[in-house]
């Protein structure tokens, strides 16, 4: 595989999903802290990636 693309949604799905249904007693709850999670781990890498895109080696 080229791209770490796929493992970090994978990833960031598997954790936020864990941290969801750990952390939250209803199912409306649980979705929207798992959403919540998912999308800063995922954005934040992005972020970050744009950002050391700045920096070639």
């Amino acid at each position: 595989m080229r791209s770490h693309l796929l493992h970090l949604l994978l990833y960031s799905t598997v954790v936020s999903t864990f941290f969801g249904v750990l952390a939250r007693r209803g199912a409306r709850d649980r979705f929207r802290l798992g959403s919540m999670i998912w999308a800063t781990m995922v954005g934040g890498t992005l972020v970050l990636a744009y950002l050391m895109y700045a920096f070639p080696r």
